[in-house]
């Protein structure tokens, strides 16, 4: 029965070893020696235990490591990879990064953040104006109230009560009005000094 096992392990690690050799690409073998060459180590070792077919597997293994360790990766989808790569078309290029004024979307984004702040400004703006304009108005309206109230109470006080500030040399401008309008109502009295000139 072990005999029976290890015949089975030495013809799996062979066949093994070989579908492998044959779906690896020949830049990708291990130990830099052709492909051709390990066909031959593999078959060539077969009846001493597949030596060479065991150098082949640990040495692939340890290359596929060192592969993931730099960041790359290995196909190990076997012969329907090398169909693959054969029927499907290569992948374009990444573009390759370009500068921030070439770059349209990054172009959009500026122009879309200067016309937020424009209009945000403008916002500003307007709503200062819109406050200035509403305590001129509400100041305008103030003076404008002090000058009624002054006028109504000086309606309401009358001429007794101004009689008392007009004495002495204090005339007001309605007092010359209104005694230049008494003088034109008068009657004209004959004045023997105007007929003499």
């Amino acid at each position: 029965m072990l005999r029976v096992v290890i015949a089975l392990l030495w013809i799996g690690v062979t066949v093994y070893a070989l579908a492998d050799w044959w779906r690896t690409p020949e830049e990708r073998c291990p130990g830099r020696i052709p492909k051709a060459l390990w066909l031959l180590l593999i078959l060539l070792t077969i009846p001493s235990f597949s030596i060479g077919s065991i150098a082949w597997v640990i040495l692939r293994a340890v290359a596929r490591a060192e592969a993931r360790q730099r960041g790359e990766t290995l196909d190990d989808d076997g012969l329907l990879s090398t169909v693959r790569d054969r029927v499907a078309p290569t992948a374009p290029p990444a573009p390759a990064p370009v500068a921030p004024d070439d770059d349209p979307e990054f172009l959009f984004r500026l122009e879309r953040d200067l016309a937020r702040k424009r209009a945000e400004e403008r916002a500003a703006e307007e709503k200062a104006k819109k406050e200035r304009l509403a305590r001129e108005r509400e100041e305008e309206r103030a003076a404008a109230s002090t000058r009624q109230d002054a006028v109504s109470q000086e309606n309401t006080a009358g001429p007794e009560s101004t009689a008392g500030i007009k004495g002495g040399s204090e005339v007001s401008a309605d007092d010359v009005a209104n005694r230049g309008t008494e003088e034109a109502d008068a009657p004209k009295e004959d004045n023997p000094d105007e007929d003499a000139r």
